[in-house]
């Protein structure tokens, strides 16, 4: 080639490819420098696909970093050096503002420069006819090519055709010193990425802010308008006028610079193909390979996947220093979880950016508009479409683009596997020796020496050292049971029993045996420890593999039901004889909660669907039915069966009915049930969802727990609220901790490491307790005693003061009827029995893997419920407990002068507190089976009626006697104001019953506190009828 002449294209081929000597290249490279021509001759070479992308991602190779060669970067980097061209793969793509001068267009008065892009500058300027503030946007003076001001017309027409407020409006075309400009609409907010900047954005207002993003493109993609360069400097804010710093949600994005755009219904398209356009931190790939057959809406899908997966970790999905760098990450590598940059980001919506930032465009959302939707369903707290990439769907896509790396992961993990079970193996077999057992361990050890000694000394009688082991392993046997260790004292007996060896006839004739060694004493030593441990029934795990939070039995014990951590996911009702889920009546839609009554002869069942069911149980009868429009996910019922409340996290329902009295007749038929009233509908305050649900003793009040630990005592008359007060914060986040009631009805409110009781009625602290740490708490139902647990101790609190109690690390407990407590842990294989009377903590016989998350009894204390740290729900039969036998229940009272008394069927006792009121407990656990009955006056005595559950009490108020009938399980009166002045009032105490009741309850006989006579009183409806008998 002569000097001044250009090179021919076979000449740049083999400057590109590096094939001619340092002199040539340079002489070369200061041509091309100064002639325009022989640029645009190499920017033709390079759009060339034969020459270009072929060489990264070649159609025949599947997986183009197995060719990746030193000769394809210095190919891409002469590219780059040569051209001029520059890729942006940081984390903003914005180059450098450098100020120009301001021009002089008539009709505007500009103000000052805002920025410059790859192809405009653009100013802020006055339109001087209209008074309005506009944006000019004009070429720069080394962009006015041909092809520049193809795009800039280009990008007036797409503007033109979206007229939407997400979308930064045109004014109009202009021409000036035959340069053209654009009049835009001003946008004063900044680009979304210099409000970024590597900070983190909350999960809700980056949902919401892409969903507008989203409906925004989708009404450009109905116009045939593909963006192609979506990125956060082309997302414009508009906050509102004179605000300085506001929220996402405050803020109107609107989408800018469709320089790029692409008219699907044109001929205009100029793209070739492998050409690159776009910023590849934010292109799809099928844009970084050029191929322009498959861009369309689902390339801008991918865009805003991008924009919200950096909102969501405060940086783009690919980060790379090069060009090559940039194509190789998004073409073929996996952009990091959302969730493990920020495990806070809600699982839902790492699905949602993963599904639009998929490689595979039939992967992504078909369109923006769904992207959209499903933003939105997340926004409203509704199961979104997408799936989420299981780690099998992740690995097989890694194989796929990595066949020979993977082939040589697969061998190294396969070694690894081995060396790692090994390790886990030992490890796991060191963990299982545990604190409890180091005494046991010892003695083993010495056992062991002593039978190593004995073998020694006994090697010539084979039967001589077989019974030696059978009595090494039955002294270990009693050691286990001295220390409670009944499930390995089975063991160990068992073994016993297998080893031991009967005497010769002869030796039996002429020598007594030893009542520890007779043969099948060890037998009978396993099945007898077996019966003092507890056995398991079931392992209960959810369909859906989703975390358990806690478990509640049926009345019955017969069912239970498992409920999750995420109220949005449904609870599973199971049927413990079979480990079989519940079958549900198939025209009941699909069911997320219920709840039974107190008698577990009728259900409330909430479904997806939005219907709240009342039906017969087991039968399941439909009764009656509601529909309120929302997914229903918590139900709860009064303890009287009188109200309902069901909740959709963002609305909170109640319901009313007429009473119906517990019964243990047969139920009656659907027609006579009384119809369910709706009370009042509450919503949610800002946005927050109600996670707990419950009612208080008395069915006078529904307390409800939202998301920021609020909680509120709703009264179920009015729906009015009541107490309000801090619930649930600063915990650990292994389970829920639930309000609780004490013996009394009293509110237990734990929250910030402090514990309160609270009256429902008066809204006042009873008393306070600092907890000093802890990890959740559990009220004894017999005395109301607060049991807290925490690291290595348990600490009781009650009006007595505190007690602390040391021993294993307290995580979780349940309370027997004695009074004692049974303690569960998260990094223990072994329960402990808690003594607040001895302050001792013992081991429990029940082997439970994983620790003990939650620790639930059956109601008549036969079925123990656990969920272990790997959230599985385990079943247990409880074993026969002596202290048990002898002591069923404790129930509080007042005075000494109190007393109770046991009900017709028996399961019922009425407790009688002196002069303040009367109560029903169960006999099975001596829990409350309805409210305190007082009418207002000092009471004097109370007695069972004939018929169940019924209770008459006499009180006293000023000098008249009062006589009231009740529904002890519900707390309604019957038969209120029956006054008589014939029995004169005293306010001695009376340790003695003074009243009787005849065998048809129609009648009560009253003695006199003066010993002078009786008084008989009809309880027929009406006017009190009295009498006066006097003793001679």
């Amino acid at each position: 080639m002569s000097a001044g002449e250009c090179p021919t294209d076979d000449l740049l081929n083999r400057l590109l490819d590096g094939g001619l000597d340092s002199a040539k290249t340079a002489s070369l490279e200061r041509h091309i420098e100064q002639c325009p021509r022989c640029l645009a001759a190499l920017e033709r070479l390079t759009d060339d696909p034969k020459m270009g992308l072929e060489r990264l991602c070649p159609e025949t190779d599947p997986d183009p970093v197995a060719d990746d060669s030193d000769a394809d970067r210095a190919y891409w980097d002469r590219i780059i050096q040569l051209t001029g061209q520059r890729f942006h793969c940081a984390s903003h793509p914005e180059e450098q503002l450098t100020p120009v001068a301001l021009p002089e267009i008539p009709g505007y008065q500009f103000l000052r420069f805002l920025g410059q892009g790859g192809m405009g500058i653009v100013f802020e300027a006055e339109d001087l006819q209209l008074r309005r503030r506009v944006a000019i946007k004009m070429l720069g003076e080394s962009r006015f090519q041909p092809e520049a001001l193809g795009r800039l017309y280009r990008e007036a027409e797409v503007i033109a055709r979206l007229q939407h407020p997400n979308i930064v409006q045109i004014h109009r075309v202009g021409l000036w010193q035959e340069r053209p400009f654009l009049e835009l609409e001003i946008v004063r907010g900044g680009s979304l990425s210099m409000r970024m900047r590597g900070r983190v954005h909350g999960a809700r207002e980056s949902a919401r802010l892409v969903a507008r993003l989203a409906r925004a493109m989708h009404f450009a993609h109905e116009q045939r308008v593909i963006h192609r360069d979506l990125k956060p400097s082309n997302v414009l804010l508009d906050t509102p006028e004179g605000s300085t710093e506001v929220s996402l949600d405050e803020i109107t994005p609107k989408i800018s610079d469709f320089g790029l755009a692409k008219l699907l219904d044109t001929d205009q398209e100029r793209t070739r193909y492998g050409q690159i356009l776009g910023t590849p931190s934010y292109s799809s790939p099928e844009q970084l390979l050029g191929a322009v057959d498959r861009i369309g809406p689902v390339s801008d899908v991918y865009s805003l996947g991008a924009i919200l997966y950096e909102l969501l970790t405060g940086r783009p999905p690919f980060q790379a220093v090069d060009v090559w760098q940039s194509l190789q990450q998004v073409c073929q590598v996996d952009p990091v979880s959302p969730r493990l940059l920020d495990p806070r980001i809600p699982l839902d919506l790492e699905t949602i950016c993963e599904k639009a930032l998929a490689k595979e465009t039939a992967a992504r959302y078909p369109s923006a508009a769904a992207l959209a939707d499903d933003l939105e369903r997340f926004l409203e707290d509704r199961p979104i479409a997408a799936r989420p990439i299981g780690v099998v769907g992740r690995g097989w896509r890694w194989v796929r683009r990595n066949p020979l790396a993977a082939s040589l992961v697969g061998l190294v993990a396969s070694l690894l596997f081995l060396l790692v079970a090994g390790s886990l193996g030992i490890a796991r077999y060191y963990y299982l020796q545990s604190e409890t057992e180091q005494k046991l361990l010892s003695a083993h050890v010495e056992l062991q020496s002593d039978l190593e000694q004995q073998n020694h000394e006994l090697r010539e009688s084979d039967q001589a050292k077989t019974q030696a082991l059978a009595d090494s392993y039955r002294a270990l046997g009693l050691r286990s049971g001295e220390a409670g260790l009944h499930h390995l004292a089975a063991l160990y007996f068992s073994q016993a029993a297998n080893s031991e060896v009967s005497p010769p006839n002869t030796q039996a004739a002429n020598s007594e045996v030893s009542p520890a060694t007779t043969p099948g004493a060890n037998a009978l030593r396993a099945r007898h420890a077996l019966g003092q441990s507890a056995t398991p029934v079931a392992l209960l795990e959810h369909p859906d593999g989703v975390r358990l939070d806690d478990a509640v039995f049926h009345p019955s014990g017969g069912w239970i039901v498992s409920q999750p951590y995420d109220r949005a996911h449904r609870q599973v009702a199971y049927e413990i004889a079979t480990n079989q889920p519940l079958a549900w009546p198939a025209n009941w839609g699909t069911v997320h909660c219920c709840a039974w009554n107190t008698a577990g002869d009728r259900i409330v069942v909430g479904t997806s669907e939005g219907r709240l069911l009342w039906a017969t149980f087991p039968e399941l009868e439909l009764l009656s039915s509601h529909q309120v429009g929302e997914s229903i996910q918590q139900v709860a019922l009064s303890p009287g069966g009188t109200h309902v409340a069901a909740s959709s996290g963002r609305r909170l329902w109640l319901w009313g009915r007429e009473l119906v009295p517990e019964t243990t007749e047969p139920a009656p038929e659907p027609s006579g049930e009384p119809a369910w009233t709706p009370i009042d509908e509450i919503g949610a305050a800002d946005g927050r969802r109600f996670e707990e649900l419950l009612f208080d003793p008395s069915g006078r009040w529904l307390i409800s727990v939202d998301s920021n630990h609020s909680l509120v005592a709703w009264s179920v008359a009015d729906a009015r609220p009541g107490l309000q007060t801090r619930f649930g914060s600063a915990h650990f986040d292994w389970s829920r901790i639930r309000p609780q009631f004490d013996n009394h009805g009293h509110l237990v409110c734990w929250s910030d490491f402090r514990l309160w009781r609270h009256d429902l009625e008066t809204g006042q602290i009873i008393e306070e307790f600092e907890s000093n740490g802890g990890y959740g708490f559990e009220v004894s139902p017999q005395d109301g005693m607060i049991l807290v647990g925490a690291n290595f101790r348990a600490l009781l609190y009650s009006s007595r003061g505190v007690q602390k109690v040391k021993g294993q690390t307290t995580f979780s407990a349940c309370w027997f009827n004695d009074g004692t407590a049974l303690l569960g842990a998260t990094d223990g294989d072994t329960l402990f029995r808690l003594d607040p009377v001895r302050e001792t903590m013992t081991p429990w016989p029940l082997f439970q893997a994983e620790g003990a998350i939650r620790l639930r009894l059956s109601a008549d204390r036969s079925l123990l419920a656990t969920i272990s740290s790997r959230y599985q729900l385990r079943i247990w039969q409880m074993p026969r407990d002596p202290a048990l036998d002898v002591v069923q229940a404790r129930i509080a009272c007042g005075y000494e002068t109190d007393w109770g008394k046991l009900g017709p069927g028996g399961d019922l006792l009425l407790v009688r507190r002196f002069q303040k009121n009367a109560q029903v407990h169960h006999v099975a656990d001596g829990s409350p089976a309805g409210p305190p009955l007082s009418s207002g006056g000092e009471l004097r005595d109370a007695r069972w009626l004939p018929e169940r559950g019924r209770v008459l009490t006499h009180s006293v108020q000023g000098n008249t006697s009062r006589f009231d009938i009740w529904n002890g399980l519900t707390g309604e009166c019957l038969l209120a104001g029956g006054e008589t002045g014939l029995i004169p009032a005293t306010t001695e105490d009376s340790p003695h019953p003074v009243m009787a009741v005849s065998p048809t309850g129609g009648q009560v006989a009253v003695a006199l506190h003066d010993g002078t006579g009786l008084a008989l009183v009809s309880l027929e409806p009406g006017p009190v009828q009295c009498c006066r008998m006097e003793i001679p």
